[in-house]
């Protein structure tokens, strides 16, 4: 099989890491007041709360599975593949760096956790790009890369949900999505493109 050894854009990968590393930059400078509401349902009440750090974080998910595509579509193998999966693990990368960014007050600390996660957040986004064509030289490390950082994801998810004490109704689905995403991710870049959704839905059971 031809090997070969593709770098993304320089330029367009600057751009993209820079742009959301400039949106947190922004967030302990900008306030607005929280807003609270609610969801009901029969029997049960769903608290919210609407802060300004709250909006960046979605607003800058969705920016990195933007640009993940917009970047990957400079790759010369990518053919007619989809970008989805491959935009996932940056959004998820990105908007997981917001929260100790979101909850440190100014000072050493929230520098160093700014200045890692921007290398992490670079760090995928390189290895998506990698992981596009199966014949790279660099493509298990690129595996390895990814699938180490989805897990750990998945488990600042679940440490995150298990907090306050939710319901297991709301609990389980809470869980179960995200880690069959989790496995299907992982054994499609273990079988070098083979989509196992059942073994995933299993897996996650």
């Amino acid at each position: 099989m031809e090997e070969h050894q593709h770098l993304p854009d320089p330029n367009r990968l600057s751009i993209l890491t820079a742009t959301i590393l400039l949106a947190y930059a922004l967030t302990p400078f900008i306030k607005f007041p929280e807003t609270q509401f609610s969801l009901t349902l029969p029997g049960v009440v769903f608290p919210f709360s609407l802060t300004f750090s709250t909006v960046v974080a979605v607003l800058v998910a969705l920016l990195a599975a933007f640009g993940t595509d917009w970047l990957l579509r400079g790759h010369p193998h990518l053919g007619n593949q989809r970008t989805f999966l491959h935009s996932l693990l940056p959004a998820m990368t990105a908007w997981v760096i917001g929260v100790p960014i979101s909850s440190i007050a100014m000072g050493f600390a929230w520098w160093a956790v700014f200045a890692l996660g921007g290398i992490l957040l670079a760090l995928v986004f390189l290895a998506e790009y990698i992981a596009v064509d199966f014949s790279d030289v660099r493509y298990a490390l690129a595996t390895i890369g990814l699938t180490a950082v989805s897990y750990a994801l998945y488990l600042i998810l679940a440490i995150a949900i298990r907090q306050p004490d939710f319901r297991l109704y709301i609990l389980l689905p809470a869980l179960f999505f995200p880690m069959a995403l989790v496995t299907y991710r992982s054994l499609f870049l273990r079988l070098n493109g083979r989509r196992c959704l059942t073994w995933s839905l299993g897996i996650a059971w």
